[in-house]
């Protein structure tokens, strides 16, 4: 990698010296494909990993707690008074154990899987490599050695052991410990859920500026024979691209022909994804001198008329594009109100003219700002509104740089229906087919999809993954604190020192769960870019707290009433 970076360094500065004030203050990066297309994700999975890892942990300990209540209770029971439990016994029961709950999670995996990946983000790495296979297997093998370890080892070393009443006391306090351990954990994962909900909602009530009820989406390709010719420039520049003005032609036919739909209320074209990463490009304001240093940058969408009615987006000032606007009249644009905020502060952006810089030889014409829209978020979770030129499809140069021909021979189309957008899926290929049968269609989906794609998406996700958490924990929280009350029954402990443990361990879980929480907040707030909620917020951790004590406090009446009953029963 560091050769690669050295040779593209030696490439730029001998494109510096044979086009001196080109392309002034880039420069190139080079990144491994698989850290530029999934680095983003190592965080998140990370953090996966760490709560399933929390939920094992959880359950070991829940399991350890029952098997040494129970060693006390088997220890007191008449019918075992003679006989010694054998720390391989304990063992033994452990491995039995984890070996049933590995076949059955085995199972689970094995048929919940496809349903699982069936509603996981696609861009999460590797989906297609996730599967049951040798690897699982060995995977819960060893896993199910770790648990036998894990849940074993404190039942094991206090078999066969007659304990005092000092022991006992000391074994509730140890016991406490571990329940506070599960309720630590609880808090954290439950905290984790109700953040990922409000987080989710919070996502899913803003604005974006487009209304996307009842739009569909779907992508026409322009083949690039007979709409594309390229060719190297003679004068050592990038290479070039001549673009046919039929294939502009062929797309005002195409939303023509969707317009005419029976179902469809308006139809336009943009030559990006929806909710998709916009293009960039550089111009000059007015009669500024056409130099490096006054280029400016802003996104830019190539779009046909009614783009703007389709799609729901306000024309605060000026008109739209109108059928009237063709590659032989003067050419115009429509800037948003980040645009006209930036360049002209105190003034009308109306009638301005701009220049993009299309061609490297700068022969773009200037173009003069008849409309001035809302502005639009490129997403939910998006921070700003960037600065964006709306240009209208068939008014680009015939010649423009090759790299441009995926932004010209692409593009979306989107219907407004009165009806369920999918069900005009045929429809819209049939339509398609109709003005070019060589024109291909895919990706015909909801424009909300596209919306729900991304960040929300993931967190949608991750608040399902964890809520299941979550539920685990305080079910195992909850068994917790059963084994700490049938452990203090079996030593015939008092209701009220019972209380106090119970007490404590809640109190103490909670207060290591809150501390926790707040340590590793910077980490979760680094997915909650740009949201208004929080992981310092107080209330919902007081929430929290408040749902572990009331589910303590509840199986502690269970358990102190199930060991009043006859002795023989509660100890079986």
């Amino acid at each position: 990698m560091a050769q690669a970076q050295a040779a593209v360094k030696v490439a730029l500065d001998e494109y510096a010296q044979q086009f001196p004030g080109r392309d002034e203050g880039w420069t190139v990066e080079l990144t491994p494909w698989r850290e530029a297309r999934f680095g983003g994700m190592r965080r998140p999975l990370t953090m996966a990993q760490l709560g399933v890892g929390a939920i094992l942990l959880l359950v070991c300990v829940s399991v350890s707690v029952l098997m040494r209540a129970r060693t006390v209770l088997a220890e007191r029971a008449a019918v075992l008074s003679s006989r010694q439990i054998r720390p391989g016994v304990v063992f033994a029961e452990s491995f039995l154990l984890a070996l049933g709950a590995g076949a059955i999670g085995a199972a689970l995996v094995a048929l919940v899987l496809p349903s699982l990946l069936d509603i996981t983000p696609a861009v999460l790495p590797r989906l297609s490599e996730v599967a049951f296979n040798a690897g699982v297997v060995a995977f819960t093998a060893v896993l199910i050695i770790g648990v036998t370890l894990a849940v074993g080892i404190l039942p094991a070393s206090r078999a066969s052991r007659t304990e005092t009443a000092t022991q006992g006391w000391l074994g509730a306090i140890a016991l406490t410990v571990l329940v506070a351990v599960q309720v630590a954990l609880a808090f954290v994962l439950i905290a984790a859920t109700g953040l990922a909900l409000r987080a989710v909602g919070d996502l899913r009530g803003r604005d974006v500026g487009i209304n996307t009820a009842g739009l569909l989406s779907a992508d026409v390709y322009l083949p690039r024979d007979p709409y594309v010719t390229r060719k190297l420039s003679e004068t050592g520049g990038p290479e070039m691209a001549e673009f046919n003005p039929a294939g502009a032609a062929v797309y005002d036919r195409i939303r023509a022909a969707l317009q005419t739909t029976p179902g469809v209320v308006q139809a336009a074209g943009v030559g990006s994804h929806p909710f998709g990463s916009n293009p960039f490009v550089q111009y000059w304001i007015g009669d500024a001198e056409h130099t490096p240093d006054n280029r400016v940058n802003a996104q830019y969408l190539a779009v046909t008329e009614n783009y703007f009615n389709t799609v729901g987006i306000r024309i605060v000032r000026g008109r739209d594009f109108s059928a009237a606007d063709q590659p032989d009249s003067p050419w115009v644009v429509l800037v948003n109100e980040t645009l006209a905020k930036q360049q002209w502060p105190s003034g009308d952006p109306i009638g301005q003219r701009v220049t993009l810089t299309f061609s490297p030889n700068d022969e773009e014409a200037a173009r003069e700002v008849v409309g001035l829209v809302a502005d639009t978020i490129p997403f939910r979770g998006a921070s700003e509104v960037p600065p964006l030129i709306y240009v209208l499809h068939r008014q680009q140069g015939a010649q423009q740089r090759a790299s441009l021909e995926g932004r010209r021979t692409v593009m979306s189309f989107l219907v407004k229906t009165s009806g369920d957008p999918l069900a005009l899926r045929d429809a819209v290929r049939a339509q398609v087919a109709k003005v070019d049968a060589t024109t291909p269609v895919a990706s015909i989906r909801t424009v909300e999809s596209y919306l729900n794609a991304g960040q929300t998406a993931l967190l949608l996700y991750g608040e399902t993954l964890i809520g299941i958490f979550a539920i685990v924990a305080l079910v195992a929280g909850a068994v917790g604190v059963y084994a700490l009350t049938a452990y203090g029954v079996a030593h015939r402990q008092s209701v009220f020192a019972l209380g106090v443990f119970v007490l404590a361990a809640v109190v103490i879980g909670t207060a290591a769960g809150w501390a926790g929480w707040m340590r590793i907040a910077d980490v979760i707030a680094s997915f909650l870019t740009n949201l208004t909620v929080a992981p310092s917020d107080i209330r919902p951790l007081v929430v929290t707290g408040g749902i572990l004590l009331v589910c303590a406090l509840v199986v502690f009446v269970v358990g102190v009433r199930a060991g009043a009953r006859r002795p023989a029963a509660a100890r079986r």
